[in-house]
């Protein structure tokens, strides 16, 4: 009974509006609190009201990851929520079988909702430090249930400590020395672009496959862990002549092979369509001979721009982040 229920409440949660989505959400993360690894959050959410004028919403805090296949994205480290509109403080509901859903009634006449909240970093300490910072967007926002993610504007900004470089696959609209602001997008292809920003970085342009420029973009916090042989390179432009060859034209208008050099992470790698996430030692280029383990990551990540996010599973697609899918043909989508 507790799945069926579930899956009552999820249909309820995700079901999808006619009418399109009206406004655009604008989004502001300030990642300069170093010290304590809090991201501060404010956020403004268009009210979408129903025939009847009335705004009752529902917001979801992202839970299943694109990468990760699963529901492997805790709200434990949100941490103080407050919502207003036209200045008004408003009182939420979260939803008792939903931990993931915040129902709120906007009164009439309010066109926003104005959402402040924190993500606390400690937790994953790796994301939010002096010398790096890792954006998952998808941590870092609510957003309103009932749309599909591919339909809903949003307008980002970030605020930097100082001195880093930003690097990212996303369209920038205006950057200064500590704030970096995005073109407007849509939901879906923010979250699955997370942007990086590290006291040093080199983007080395590698190929043009179809006129669509691929970027090996490195972040690092040691200036000598930037350095890259030709040789190295070479073999990078050797797999992405080979990739297109075996999968056709690119499916991405340009592509960052995203490489965090950075002993304190984990390694591994995260697939998305305009970039990769590869988590690598810090002296991966200037060691090569101590990197067989990972000889594979760029190649496997680079593959799933057409085998897993150009072409998805059709059961492991959703219109939402917070849908169940399922893994059918995984085996596929991550053979090849």
């Amino acid at each position: 009974m507790k799945s069926l229920a579930f899956a009552i409440l999820a249909c309820s949660l995700s079901a999808v509006h006619a009418a399109s989505f009206n406004g655009t959400i604008t989004l502001k993360v300030n990642a300069t609190d170093t010290d304590r690894q809090i991201f501060e959050i404010q956020e403004s959410i268009p009210v979408q009201r129903d025939g009847k004028g009335k705004g009752a919403m529902t917001l979801l805090y992202p839970q299943w990851e694109v990468g990760s296949h699963a529901p492997t994205a805790s709200v434990t480290e949100l941490a103080g929520l407050t919502m207003q509109a036209g200045g008004k403080p408003l009182a939420w509901r979260r939803d008792p079988r939903a931990p993931h859903a915040f129902h709120v009634v906007v009164p009439a006449g309010a066109r926003a909702i104005d959402i402040r909240m924190q993500f606390l970093a400690p937790a994953a300490p790796a994301l939010l430090r002096k010398d790096m910072v890792s954006l998952p967007w998808h941590r870092l926002l609510l957003y309103p249930a009932g749309w599909p993610v591919h339909t809903i504007p949003v307008k980002a900004e970030v605020e930097l400590p100082a001195g880093l470089e930003f690097a990212s696959a996303l369209d920038l609209a205006a950057r200064d020395a500590h704030h970096v602001e995005l073109g407007t997008t849509t939901l879906d292809r923010l979250v699955d672009a997370p942007a990086y920003a590290a006291r040093y970085r080199r983007a080395i342009p590698l190929a043009q496959p179809g006129g669509k420029p691929v970027v090996l973009d490195i972040v690092s916090t040691d200036p000598q862990n930037l350095a890259v042989s030709e040789a190295g390179l070479a073999r990078m432009r050797a797999v992405i002549e080979e990739t297109g060859q075996v999968f056709g034209p690119a499916p991405f208008r340009r592509y960052h092979m995203l490489a965090i050099l950075d002993d304190a992470t984990a390694g591994g790698g995260i697939e998305h369509l305009e970039e990769s996430e590869n988590f690598l030692p810090a002296n991966y280029f200037t060691a090569p001979d101590q990197q067989l383990s990972n000889a594979d990551l760029f190649a496997h990540e680079y593959a799933h721009a057409w085998n897993g996010r150009y072409r998805i599973p059709a059961d492991l697609s959703a219109d939402d982040y917070n849908s169940p899918v399922m893994g059918s043909l995984l085996w596929v989508y991550e053979g090849q």
